[in-house]
């Protein structure tokens, strides 16, 4: 398997557990500012953060495909400089999400 093969599928995954990490937390109230935390779930929402990730594994899974793959990391890199820009503003409300998103940004 090729380096950025395998690369791309680590931060196609990496957007699905991201994904779910934020729909998963919404019960822990304490953590976060709800409101704050709803517009998050809105851009994730907005960028399809877990179809771009589906996507991006799909496309890399069996073969290599450096246009449509780049396309897509392209999409999903600007997605998460978005969400980054968004929690860093609000870190107040936020922090707890700032750890994912950094590790993210560091793949692409």
């Amino acid at each position: 398997m090729n380096f950025e093969q395998e690369r791309a599928i680590l931060f196609g995954e990496n957007l699905i557990h991201f994904a779910k990490y934020v729909y998963q937390s919404s019960d822990k109230h304490i953590l976060y500012d709800p409101d704050k935390f709803f517009r998050l779930t809105n851009l994730i929402e907005e960028y399809r953060l877990q179809v771009l990730g589906a996507e991006i594994v799909r496309i890399n899974q069996f073969s290599w495909e450096p246009r449509e793959s780049e396309h897509l990391i392209e999409r999903a890199s600007q997605a998460i400089a978005t969400i980054d820009e968004y929690i860093e503003n609000n870190m107040d409300g936020l922090f707890i999400f700032s750890a994912r998103v950094h590790t993210l940004k560091k793949y692409y």
